[in-house]
């Protein structure tokens, strides 16, 4: 399951949905560095349904870790709001914080 959160603030009408990756394959059977590893099929399809629930929310940007997990479970909503997906290393596993502008 996706993992969605939601932080608004009615005055400045500022929305950050905090979004986790979809199931990704299991590290163990993996080979290569884990920023690499992507989603398996059921990650795929909770990319897919992702769209249905922030899509209609009219997104203006859409910011991901640059792990490959991650651009992948946020591709399918990117594409069908007409962003691109913007990375940054500040949402890295294990990132020191980093504003991002």
């Amino acid at each position: 399951m996706v993992d969605v959160s939601c932080l608004e603030y009615e005055q400045g009408v500022v929305r950050l949905f905090l979004v986790r990756h979809g199931r990704a394959g299991r590290k163990a059977q993996r080979r290569g560095p884990d920023k690499l590893r992507p989603l398996d099929a059921l990650g795929r399809r909770q990319a897919e349904r992702l769209v249905g629930l922030i899509a209609p929310l009219e997104p203006t940007r859409i910011v991901s870790s640059p792990y490959r997990r991650c651009t992948e479970t946020m591709g399918p909503l990117a594409a069908t709001v007409g962003l691109g997906v913007e990375q940054t290393p500040a949402l890295a596993p294990y990132s020191a914080f980093v504003t991002l502008s």
